[in-house]
């Protein structure tokens, strides 16, 4: 069985990567699926659907799972379409809090979930406690954290617990279908 961390470095060669062209990126994320371990079945596939959509998979160490999400372009604000672009592929939360883009990694944690902390106690540890210590001027505020907390977290569309020996996805799933104009990978290692 493939492990965790093969499987990131395989989807980590891929991406993250940018499509024009509707087809080519649903051919692509055949290639991104495949690389994560995860197995298209059926004949019956999706149909093509050309509403932009960004596709992120984050590979979450302690929970030993990717999650992928199939996001559509309206909801990636400015800052977290700058964020997908900065945040470095790998980090490792809070103990990163040095890296020049410690927001722009905050604001992804934020829309992931928050790590499993309300609002207050994000922006307490990780941006008061640990951005703070830095003297970052690009934080989120409470606000920011309180509106983009778990805001993606109905586009979730796959989570691949990597103790599976491989997951499959049905090839008529909807979200196989759409046009992905930029796909990323991100892994946190703590």
């Amino acid at each position: 069985m493939t492990d965790m961390f093969e499987r990131h470095e395989a989807v980590s060669l891929l991406l993250p990567v940018e499509f024009t062209d509707a087809a080519k990126s649903r051919r692509y994320l055949r290639d991104v699926l495949d690389a994560i371990g995860v197995k298209v079945t059926g004949k019956d596939r999706a149909a093509p659907d050309d509403r932009p959509h960004i596709l992120v998979v984050h590979t979450h160490d302690h929970r030993f799972a990717s999650t992928l999400y199939s996001v559509p372009e309206e909801a990636v604000t400015g800052r977290l379409r700058a964020a997908l672009r900065a945040a470095p592929e790998c980090f490792a939360a809070p103990d990163d809090a040095y890296l020049a883009s410690w927001g722009d990694v905050l604001r992804l944690l934020a829309v992931w979930g928050l790590d499993g902390l309300g609002a207050e106690q994000f922006h307490e540890v990780m941006v008061e406690d640990f951005g703070g210590r830095f003297g970052h001027r690009d934080l989120p505020g409470l606000d920011e954290l309180a509106a983009l907390g778990n805001a993606w977290a109905g586009y979730a569309v796959a989570t691949v617990e990597h103790d599976e020996r491989c997951p499959r996805i049905d090839a008529a799933t909807p979200w196989l279908g759409y046009h992905y104009r930029s796909m990323h990978a991100f892994r946190q290692s703590m």
